[in-house]
């Protein structure tokens, strides 16, 4: 027969573990479901009045979660720099706005990290309005239209 000693031995364990496996099967969704642009996004291509632009290094990755948006730049060397904004999306409209108009520990609205990294063609400390030409599951088009009338096409693939 099982003394008590022997039961704690054994149940404290298995205490432990069923709450470490309650933590693992937790939601991965902060906030609820954001649909098809939850995740990680890769930058395949960026496209000026119809050319594509040679400079890109294909080389970001845009993340959305909840309402924040992460873009990671791999540099040389494998280092890597991380701007951050928000975002919203009216989906019927199919319009996305993406905010770098907060200020950095120096006070400077859309200062590093909080504006577009350089190469994205766009305006810093401001709320971009951009259309959502494309978005499935597995992949997006969005456009911009600059200041000076230029039409920027970025396009994604979402990674797996």
């Amino acid at each position: 027969m099982m003394t008590v000693r022997r039961l704690r031995r054994y149940l404290k364990p298995a205490a432990i573990l069923t709450l470490m496996m309650a933590f693992m099967a937790g939601c991965t969704h902060n906030n609820g479901d954001i649909g098809p642009l939850f995740g990680s996004w890769t930058l395949q291509e960026i496209i000026i009045d119809g050319t594509p632009d040679e400079d890109y290094g294909h080389n970001m990755t845009w993340n959305f979660q909840n309402h924040n948006l992460s873009i990671m730049t791999v540099l040389p060397h494998h280092d890597r720099a991380e701007n951050m904004g928000t975002w919203d999306w009216v989906e019927t409209d199919r319009v996305m706005s993406i905010d770098f108009t907060y200020k950095n520990s120096d006070g400077v609205v859309g200062g590093s990290p909080f504006c577009p990294p350089d190469g994205l063609h766009l305006p810093t400390g401001q709320v971009l309005i951009m259309d959502v030409e494309q978005l499935t599951s597995s992949d997006m088009t969005l456009l911009y239209e600059s200041h000076d009338g230029s039409l920027i096409k970025y396009v994604f693939t979402k990674l797996k």
